[in-house]
């Protein structure tokens, strides 16, 4: 059995699913805009150079395209499941604002899986760069777990938000169809 909060922050179950789906859209079109600024200012090719520049001239060029090739193909790669992330968290919070206004519990469960794998791919790329702070022994390791653990922390009580006013909604249903 898995633990179904009341109301969240003092509201109502649906009152704090429209929220939330407000909030995630909102935070997603953000990261999206990011992203392409990113993307487009020029800063990858930047950090492209800055790697170069440490090695030497006669091994400038084999070295630096092995080491680019492999650094800009991380790089795409991150992007490219940013944006796909952001891309499904907006359509589904827009589906979660839509079937909560419309006691659809079907269109509440896309936001319910995109939020399951969201928090499960963060929780991969924070165990990834926690172990590399702590290999690096960089003194922040700390600080990005306590950060990271928050926003892991944050985005499940959301999504168990969302849940239960799910099986709310759903038994509401269920009820109904059993008195016809």
């Amino acid at each position: 059995m898995v633990w179904e909060p009341l109301t969240c922050c003092g509201i109502s179950r649906r009152t704090a699913g429209f929220t939330i789906a407000s909030i995630t859209a909102i935070y997603c079109v953000i990261d999206i805009v990011f992203v392409i600024y990113f993307v487009s200012s020029g800063f990858i090719n930047e950090l492209m150079k800055q790697q170069c520049n440490g090695f030497r001239e006669s091994d400038h060029s084999a070295i630096c395209f092995a080491g680019d090739h492999e650094f800009t193909w991380g790089i795409v790669t991150s992007i490219i499941v940013r944006m796909l992330m952001a891309i499904l968290h907006v359509i589904c919070s827009f589906l979660l604002i839509h079937g909560i206004r419309k006691n659809i519990p079907r269109l509440m469960v896309p936001y319910m899986v995109v939020m399951s794998i969201a928090i499960g791919l963060l929780t991969l790329f924070a165990v990834a760069m926690l172990m590399l702070f702590i290999l690096l022994d960089i003194g922040i390791a700390m600080v990005a777990a306590a950060i990271l653990g928050g926003i892991i922390f944050v985005m499940t009580y959301f999504n168990l938000v969302v849940r239960a006013y799910y099986m709310e909604v759903d038994g509401l249903m269920k009820d109904n169809d059993r008195k016809i």
